[in-house]
């Protein structure tokens, strides 16, 4: 019983020889060239080639990764800088409309480069001035109330935003005056030097005798 299993263990080793030993001779009489030794070459090439720019971790300062990198197939094992990443829009592309409210377009916007393909209002617009830097108004005009609160549209605030005419004497009355003075002749063209027109603006004394 143990001699006819061994023989069939050696008969099967002689077959697995027989079959090796005619493949080898297939191989060699066909002249299968050296390169079929290699599978899955075209498979490597298939990988390589569908490398895209989504592998690009970072690009250099004012450069950007460009639009849509899945669509950009490189041509190394290794995506390049020149193959993935383009300039950087600056905020020039940005309109003062796209600014929110209570900011302004920055003061640089040819010089602020984007973090991205697109600029967003984060990136290019900055919290306006407001009136508080408002040191002078025309002549016959006044400060706005509350001038921090009053937000300016441009880097530069303006007399008309920040300034409002001054009020004049026909808003005090003859009994305003105190004893010895009155209204002054040309009330209406007589500014006040604050909001609320005083006697002291719009009164001047009475002629004497003398």
């Amino acid at each position: 019983m143990a001699k006819a299993h061994l023989d069939r263990s050696a008969l099967k080793r002689n077959v697995f020889v027989i079959v090796v030993v005619v493949a080898a001779l297939v191989f060699l009489v066909e002249d299968v060239p050296f390169s079929a030794l290699l599978p899955h070459r075209h498979e490597l090439r298939e990988e390589v080639s569908a490398l895209n720019c989504t592998s690009m971790k970072a690009c250099p300062d004012s450069t950007v990764l460009r639009s849509n990198p899945a669509r950009k197939h490189c041509v190394a094992s290794v995506c390049t800088h020149e193959e993935c990443c383009v300039p950087a829009p600056t905020c020039e592309t940005v309109s003062d409309a796209t600014c929110p409210s209570r900011t302004v377009p920055v003061a640089d916007p040819s010089f602020t480069y984007c973090k991205a393909s697109v600029c967003t209002a984060k990136e290019c617009c900055t919290k306006a001035p407001t009136c508080a830097i408002m040191t002078s108004c025309p002549k016959n005009h006044l400060p706005r109330f509350n001038a921090s609160g009053i937000y300016c549209r441009g880097w530069a605030c303006t007399p008309a935003e920040c300034c409002t005419k001054a009020p004049t004497c026909d808003t005090v009355s003859a009994s305003s005056c105190a004893s010895g003075t009155r209204p002054v002749a040309d009330r209406s063209s007589t500014y006040c030097k604050a909001s609320k027109c005083t006697p002291k603006d719009c009164c001047s004394p009475l002629p004497s005798c003398d």
